[in-house]
């Protein structure tokens, strides 16, 4: 026998379900609660017990394909082959989705009603989301050799999103009246042949001078990539840029409202290994381990002074630019003066539960 659970989840997947084959063959300002309870064969009353609103279903149907393209994505991503044949597979991925689900198409290209709607951030998210996984395999082909040298990643990607949605805007108007995947490898040679041409380059200025690396984010780097999203901005050069200024030794977090999996499955791919842990139903943290970082020492279960005796002890045989990561289970704050005094450094990420990442490392 079902849950009562069960069949509530079970009921909400069927509304989001019903709402985005609504979408495909109507109008977005046209489409409401009462149709798609008819859709779904439940009254309005029933169908509110699930969601509040329709905007919290057009919520719904947004984090829905988010999760959908994320499990393919991380498979396309972390697959074999050079990087841009990948590109192209993820660009096959993505009309694959749209030919089995117009209505998220229509959602993409509606103009926006409501500029706050959270559905609407959602899209944008979704969309950069996208943008940023395209221009990281474009940067990995360069580093491959398989592009131009100074091709600009960022640039590449945006001109391949604009190419996508118009391919995809173009196929909604002539009513979808064709095959769509086969579009994909079209326009991933058109967009491979732009490439090759190396008109892509990075400007660059005065302004485009390498700042120097602090060195506690070189050994500890922390982003929340939760603000980023919110703006509307895809958060996954701002981490690369991060995890490039990381020390092969040390150790990044970062904060996400979902689970990232093409990001884990990209960092798979550059050697880093990565964690995924989860302290409350919104916020996923990331932590992530340089190609050469030890295993963290987990510390969370001694009880005092035990963490703090066993640091010291750990930092006393470090050599010079040698470093450690803890687990420990609060920010130690008494601990920070017996470092310094032995001239070592430190730095220390507090996390939701209250426990905290320590990194302890000896100048060179």
């Amino acid at each position: 026998m079902s849950s009562p659970g069960g069949n509530a989840y079970g009921r909400r997947a069927q509304i989001v379900e019903a709402t985005l084959a609504l979408l495909a063959d109507t109008r977005l300002e046209d489409v409401s609660t009462r149709q798609i309870a008819l859709r779904v064969g439940v009254s309005q009353p029933a169908l509110f017990r699930h969601f509040a609103s329709r905007d919290a279903i057009l919520e719904a149907v947004v984090e829905e394909s988010r999760a959908r393209l994320s499990t393919g994505a991380d498979e396309v991503i972390s697959g074999e082959g050079p990087a841009l044949e990948r590109a192209a597979g993820l660009l096959r991925l993505l009309f694959g989705h749209v030919a089995a689900h117009p209505g998220l198409l229509r959602l993409v290209l509606a103009e926006p009603t409501a500029g706050d709607a959270p559905y609407q951030a959602g899209l944008q998210q979704l969309v950069g989301r996208q943008r940023g996984l395209f221009a990281a395999l474009v940067r990995a082909a360069v580093d491959e050799g398989s592009v131009p040298a100074g091709t600009d990643p960022d640039l590449a990607a945006a001109l391949l999103v604009a190419l996508i949605q118009g391919t995809l805007l173009g196929w909604l108007r002539r009513g979808r009246t064709e095959p769509l995947v086969p579009w994909a490898d079209r326009v991933f040679a058109f967009f491979r042949a732009g490439l090759s041409g190396g008109g892509l380059a990075a400007e660059t200025g005065p302004e485009a001078t390498d700042e120097p690396v602090r060195p506690d984010r070189a050994r500890l780097g922390v982003i929340d990539a939760r603000p980023i999203l919110a703006a509307g901005r895809d958060p996954l050069d701002p981490i690369l840029a991060l995890l490039d200024a990381l020390d092969p030794s040390g150790v990044a977090v970062v904060v996400a409202p979902f689970r990232p999996s093409p990001l884990i499955a990209l960092l798979g791919a550059r050697g880093y290994e990565a964690v995924v842990e989860q302290p409350d139903p919104r916020t996923f943290e990331v932590i992530v381990r340089g190609p050469e970082a030890p295993k963290l020492e987990d510390l969370r279960d001694l009880e005092a002074p035990g963490p703090l005796e066993r640091v010291l002890v750990r930092a006393a045989a470090l050599s010079p630019g040698g470093g450690a990561h803890f687990r420990v289970p609060r920010v130690p704050r008494l601990l920070f003066p017996r470092l310094d005094e032995r001239g070592l450094r430190h730095a220390f990420h507090e996390q939701l539960d209250g426990s905290a990442l320590l990194a302890v490392w000896a100048p060179a």
